[in-house]
């Protein structure tokens, strides 16, 4: 079996080699070296077994750093040791060991946090489960001293008191307790205090994580009144600062462009209860063993490639945004950055936006058609966002602009089970995948360094804004949010999906949109949704704010974003996405955004289809100073209702000045309809249950948009001409002033009606029958309206 694998690997040799005659002579050689004699494994035995766990601070991460710099300079390559940062205290890890001793001996399974205390020596006393008042503290307090106190409930990994000490950890202390003990389930996780900034104060009073099952026998056996005494020996050593922490960097000139980049990066430190050997020697050792590759190949790139290896990444990307800020004047002229610290499985595939995959298309597919022992491939996914806190060295730079793609890694390795606990270990590693990868990353770096041009930054990035990310039951789409021009419109959305702002249907601090209904799909018009999932009905928030028009927005094409209403004033939580050109809805409904990526999946909901979550990402200064409080759109709706009042008072004036300019002689009834009679009619009012034929002219005031009766039940619409329609009285019915006045009427009789919105169509949108490639005709909310109507003989 082994023969065969061999000749199975000569046969593949030898095809890519057929492959590589056609290349450059440079990335054959990348290619002979990285499968005959790569060196990936070697490094990550130096940084897990020689020096192991790296935590800032420490003197494994020093030494480790310093190593580093001396194998790049044995390699003849440029070095840099890049200050970052100094801290006041430094934390070295000795060994560790515990059990119990009575009423049996069994070794204990158990860790600490990272910058916390050790015991002093061997320290050994019985256990208390620890008191769940103040009383009870009372009541047991002769029994704290000497004590290693039992708190109960599942650990996460972090310190008990990761910003402060808390009071009731300071009462233990000051009883006389020798340490704390709380439940870790495996595997380990175990984090770093924060909070030991002075060699004045340091912790003195150790903080025990152990497995869950001898927590809970030793917590058992304590209940039924034995006593259990334990014995531990912890030797965590503080260091007196200040102690300078640093970035590692090593780099090819360029031979053409020296001050244009090409980086690898990945981060040194790691947490310390293990080898730091997945997280993330792992991702070390390959770009080392990258760059070396690189230089016995004879690489001369056209632009300079750097190996970044940064400090300080688990305590919140400290080393790489120190350089970032540091280096604002190399940032435009980074091609790329390429960081690896997604474990040990093999590097797969490099996802980039459309606009740079169309670049680095031909040059990836060299490496491509490579018949590698794990195929890699160029991907295209959606834009970079500059958003977020970031969880890895590359969102430093994508924050700035710098093209920064995530690799993807895909094999048996499970990341999760060792991610910051003490598996972390060298056993864990797969050599195969970190040689395979090491290997990519030379090829990446010598290809792209050797590009005509930088590559290119416009459309690779979502531009600055707000941005609502949908989740729904038949995939993701992304809303882009006009929060400078529909202000008070987007607050709402972004108050209600965040859960910021009061409502009747869901708590506040809730996300109010999780798990609501699109509940309304019209083909060819909208999809809507927005009333809230919960066990009672609610259609809206139980508030209401007026339309905020902006004319800048229309709903001209499909995917615009909009509020649903009864009306103007009538705004809550529901909202619609147009499925085509819905322009005849311009200036009654209030539009907020629109689909920024996503319309497949838009066009695949259909009703009954769920909303699972809704995110609001903000990117860029302005976006991030949006904050929405109760506060905050509390004012912007009373200065909205302000300006409608305002608006309104002023459109009566102007009506009344233009009524009393064009019409003498009206008469005004109680309801408030003003008439005129033209022509006169002969006979008795009509009375209910007679039809007469009838037709009108009319237009809205102001803006003196026309309109005339059709043969359609009298519906008006679009036209010049009236069409008449019969009308039976008491049962036609066209608008109640209509309606009132008609009943008034006598056969022959024409008169002119001004009708106030109240009486005609009201606070609502009255919109004309809809003809396909034809205007709609519309009559706006509270419209005042002019007729000339006719009961013909």
């Amino acid at each position: 079996m082994k023969k065969f694998l061999l000749f199975l690997q000569s046969i593949l040799f030898i095809s890519n080699s057929l492959i590589l005659s056609q290349q450059d002579p440079v990335f054959q050689k990348i290619y002979e070296i990285g499968i005959k004699n790569n060196k990936a494994m070697v490094h990550q035995d130096y940084l897990c077994n020689r020096f192991g766990g790296r935590s800032t601070g420490s003197d494994a991460y020093t030494n480790a750093a310093q190593w580093v710099l001396n194998e790049f300079k044995s390699w003849g390559i440029k070095t840099e040791l890049d200050e970052v940062d100094e801290l006041q205290v430094g934390f070295n890890r000795g060994p560790w060991f515990g059990k119990m001793i009575k009423p049996f001996e069994k070794y204990l399974e158990f860790g600490t946090p990272g910058y916390t205390s050790g015991t002093k020596g061997k320290q050994k006393g019985y256990v208390v489960i620890a008191p769940k008042s103040d009383s009870e503290f009372d009541s047991i307090k002769i029994k704290i001293k000497g004590a290693w106190i039992l708190i109960d409930g599942e650990n996460n990994g972090y310190p008990r008191d990761n910003d402060s000490i808390s009071a009731s950890t300071k009462r233990l202390i000051e009883a006389g307790a020798l340490g704390t003990i709380q439940l870790a389930k495996i595997p380990f996780r175990l984090y770093d205090a924060r909070n030991v900034n002075s060699w004045n104060k340091l912790p003195t009073f150790p903080d025990i994580k152990l497995l869950d099952s001898q927590f809970n026998e030793i917590k058992s056996i304590v209940e039924k009144g034995e006593e259990v005494i334990l014995e531990f020996d912890i030797r965590n050593f503080f260091k007196q600062g200040p102690i300078k922490y640093h970035n590692v960097i090593g780099w090819i000139p360029g031979t053409e462009f020296p001050d244009e980049y090409v980086i690898l990066g990945a981060h040194l430190d790691s947490y310390d209860h293990a080898t730091g050997a997945i997280d993330n020697a792992s991702g070390v050792s390959r770009m080392m063993e990258a760059i070396r590759i690189l230089i016995e190949a004879g690489a001369k790139p056209k632009r300079s490639i750097m190996v970044h290896l940064y400090a300080a990444e688990e305590r919140g990307l400290i080393g790489s945004r120190s350089w970032v800020n540091q280096n604002k004047d190399k940032l435009p002229k980074i091609s790329i950055m390429l960081n690896n610290d997604s474990g040990t499985n093999p590097v797969i595939s490099m996802g980039v936006p459309k606009s740079i995959y169309e670049v680095l298309k031909p040059i990836i597919t060299p490496i491509e058609k490579l018949q590698l022992k794990y195929p890699f491939q160029l991907t295209e996914i959606g834009q970079f966002r500059k958003t977020g806190r970031g969880g890895t060295d590359s969102h430093s730079f994508v924050m700035e602009g710098v093209p920064a793609p995530w690799l993807r890694t895909q094999g048996p390795h499970q990341y999760g089970t060792t991610w910051h606990t003490l598996l972390d270990t060298y056993d864990q590693t797969i050599p195969e995948a970190q040689e395979h990868s090491a290997l990519v990353y030379a090829l990446l770096a010598y290809q792209i360094a050797n590009m005509e041009n930088l590559i290119p930054r416009e459309g690779a990035f979502v531009p600055d804004g707000i941005y609502a990310d949908l989740n729904t039951n038949k995939g993701r789409f992304t809303i882009s949010l006009d929060f400078e021009n529909a202000t008070m419109t987007a607050a709402n959305f972004i108050g209600l999906a965040e859960g910021s702002i009061k409502n009747d249907a869901v708590e506040k601090g809730k996300p109010y949109y999780n798990g609501s209904i699109w509940h309304r799909v019209v083909a060819g018009h909208v999809i809507q949704a927005g009333m809230p999932n919960t066990e009672k009905e609610f259609e809206g928030p139980g508030y209401q704010f007026p339309n905020e028009i902006y004319s800048g927005l229309s709903h001209s094409k499909a995917g615009m974003l909009g509020m649903a209403n009864a009306g103007p004033l009538t705004n809550g939580s529901q909202f619609y996405i147009t499925l085509g050109d819905r322009s005849y809805l311009d200036g009654n409904y209030a539009l907020f955004g629109f689909v920024y990526d996503g319309m497949d999946v838009v066009n695949k909901i259909v009703q009954g289809d769920t909303i699972k979550s809704i995110s609001i990402t903000r990117i860029g200064e302005k976006a991030n100073n949006f904050k929405v409080t109760d506060e905050s759109f509390k004012k912007m709706v009373e200065e909205a209702n302000k300006k409608v009042k305002a608006e309104q008072e002023k459109k009566a004036i102007e009506e009344n000045i233009w009524i009393n300019k064009n019409y003498s002689g009206l008469i005004k009834t109680d309801s408030g309809i003003q008439y005129k009679i033209l022509q006169q009619g002969s006979g008795e009012k009509l009375s209910v249950g007679i039809s007469v034929k009838i037709k009108y002219a009319g237009k809205i005031l102001i803006d003196k948009s026309s309109f005339v009766s059709t043969a359609e039940e009298g519906k008006p619409n679009f036209g010049e001409t009236p069409q008449e329609f019969l009308y039976t009285i008491g049962i036609t019915k066209i608008n109640p002033a209509i309606d009132q006045i008609i009943s008034e009427m006598k056969l022959g009789e024409k008169r002119i009606a001004i009708v106030p919105f109240n009486l005609g169509y009201g606070s609502n949108v009255y919109y004309g029958k809809s003809e396909p490639n034809k205007k709609r005709f519309m009559i706006s909310p509270f419209s005042t309206l002019f007729y000339e109507i006719e009961i013909i003989e």
